[in-house]
């Protein structure tokens, strides 16, 4: 009883003394490869909005990791593709979808999709590609990007032989539709798991079925980065992170999705200055997270990953999030295709 009672006590005095920042519960997220734990950083703090995680080194916001697995390069059964010309070019694109939430990763050198468990990132299926995807030519197409509604309907975006199209296939390569898309469009999840393609404009993503958002790096220093929401001509939504300026700066971020609640998520990438000229994978000291934002801005939870190895010169996106906020990441390393997956504790 005294030891109860000493641990209350206590607890009330860390709260009395550190009225600015929570920590979330939960035991800091190890990597078995590299020894490094995922870290929260502090955020500036919008007016009404929840207390904010501490900048705690061990501590991985409200997520842990359930989900690691890593995948040879080959033309085996399980392996995943690469050509490593010049630049080189790995597999990389890749939607988290189907009605169990699973993740689908375009592999273009092996001509298919790979499909892995949710659960454990283990390989489920294969699914042969169409050759409405890969066109006529001997060449890889570009431009590729992947998304997979609630049903598990597959849908790629590519570029080949000229034209750029969208096309719709299921879990045994039957295509279903074909649709022709101008160049820079990209498929996209909704909130409701159906699947729309639209097209940015000047830095806006015109995505989600009449939700615009806009992703600016604000400041001098680029210490912050800004979320804005906006249905039509009104701002529904404004938040901000901010990194400790002069000592670090956003080097990039932009908008990975949001969930069925309606919440966003923003990839970041931050750096100390001076900034490096930016490149589709992050430089080896960047820190490389996520943050979630409510649909009025708020600040909800931050989560910076451990790894950040990205070896393909083109990356269409660095993370994908599920309807119910699972945060799922792919990464072409050097070596191997590297699979995380992170879920709200």
């Amino acid at each position: 009883m005294i030891t109860k009672l000493a641990l209350v006590l206590l607890a009330a005095w860390v709260a009395f003394s550190l009225p600015g920042c929570i920590e979330r519960a939960g035991s800091p997220q190890g990597n078995s490869n590299t020894g490094k734990v995922s870290s929260v950083s502090g955020a500036e703090r919008n007016p009404g909005s929840p207390q904010l995680p501490c900048d705690k080194k061990s501590s991985a916001g409200g997520y842990r990791l359930i989900a690691r697995k890593d995948y040879p390069y080959g033309s085996g059964p399980d392996d995943f593709g690469i050509e490593r010309g010049v630049p080189p070019d790995a597999c990389g694109g890749f939607s988290a979808g189907g009605p169990e939430g699973n993740l689908y990763v375009l592999d273009l050198v092996n001509r298919n999709v790979k499909v892995l468990r949710k659960a454990d990132a283990a390989l489920v299926k294969v699914v042969k590609l169409p050759a409405e995807v890969m066109g006529e030519g001997s060449g890889l197409p570009w431009n590729v990007d992947i998304a997979v509604d609630k049903d598990g309907v597959i849908y790629v975006l590519a570029a080949a032989a000229g034209r750029v199209q969208v096309v719709a296939f299921d879990d045994t390569g039957k295509v279903l539709s074909v649709r022709p898309f101008p160049e820079g469009s990209s498929p996209i999840k909704t909130r409701e798991g159906r699947v729309v393609v639209a097209k940015g404009d000047q830095g806006w993503d015109c995505s989600f079925a009449g939700c615009r958002y806009r992703i600016e790096i604000k400041g001098n220093g680029r210490e912050a980065v800004e979320f804005s929401r906006f249905e039509g001509s009104s701002r529904t939504g404004l938040g901000r992170y901010r990194v400790a300026g002069g000592e670090e700066a956003i080097a990039s971020a932009g908008l990975i999705g949001e969930d069925r609640s309606g919440n966003a998520y923003v990839w970041v990438q931050v750096e100390k200055p001076p900034l490096r000229p930016e490149s589709p994978g992050p430089p080896k000291d960047v820190r490389l997270g996520v943050l979630k934002f409510s649909e009025k801005g708020k600040l909800l939870d931050i989560l910076f990953v451990p790894e950040d190895d990205y070896f393909a010169m083109y990356i269409p996106k660095f993370f994908d999030v599920g309807q119910d906020g699972t945060i799922y990441q792919v990464i072409p390393a050097e070596k191997r295709l590297k699979v995380r997956i992170w879920a709200l504790r």
